[in-house]
Parts: C-alpha cells; structure tokens; sequence
C-alpha cells in the first residue's frame, strides 16, 4: 500500500477521508522549515544525549526522547 500524500493547503475532510480509507496519511509541509530548525535547535540537545534501549522491547538499535514538551 501507497501512503496517500496531500498538501497542507487541503482540507480537514481530505485528511479524514484519507485516514478512514487508508489509516494514515502524510500532510506534506505541514510545518514550516523555520519552525523545524527551531525544534530541533532546542530539542536536539535531548535527543542527542538519550542512550539507545536496554532491551529487545525497547530497541537495542532504537532511540526514545520522553517529555520533550515539559524540556523547553
């Protein structure tokens, strides 16, 4: 299956009608690229910094940054 792809310029009902159908869609350029950089200027330092997982559940290969929102 294709994820279906729309531009952020499409309507809510689009999106709806794409998750309903499909149980996913991507929202191209949803966010802006400024506000991206910004992100990831003031999150990157936690991301950096979290150790990959302890075990198989978690990812030996995989990272995961909680409480991102309560950081900033």
């Amino acid at each position: 299956m294709e994820i279906r792809k729309i531009p952020a310029s499409s309507s809510v009902t689009d999106a709806v009608s794409a998750i309903r159908n499909d149980g996913v869609v991507i929202i191209e350029k949803a966010v802006s690229e400024e506000t991206i950089d910004r992100l990831m200027t003031e999150m990157g330092p936690y991301i950096e910094a979290t150790e990959v997982g302890p075990d198989d559940f978690s990812g030996h290969n995989t990272t995961r940054t909680g409480s991102l929102l309560a950081r900033v």
